[in-house]
């Protein structure tokens, strides 16, 4: 598992290095107030040549939850239960 996380973070820096993605903290700082709860995990993922950050929420009732948000816009792209 550590190694798909250190590869997630390899990508994830090359990709804000050459300016194709928004750094997490950019996209956290605007998706934020749409994430009801708390981020539990954060992943790194390329689907058809658009780069994704996808966030593993609990919301106050306890669900977890999966959110895609693009990582260049910083548009929530789906959201539904894990």
């Amino acid at each position: 598992m550590a190694k798909a996380d250190d590869d997630d973070h390899e990508r994830a820096r090359r990709a804000v290095e050459t300016e194709q993605v928004r750094p997490l903290a950019e996209i956290l700082a605007k998706v934020r107030p749409s994430l009801p709860g708390r981020i539990i995990g954060t992943e790194f993922e390329e689907d058809d040549g658009r780069y994704i950050y996808e966030f593993k929420v609990i919301s106050p009732n306890g669900r977890l939850r999966e959110l895609h948000v693009d990582a260049t816009s910083g548009e929530i792209l789906s959201e539904e239960d894990d």
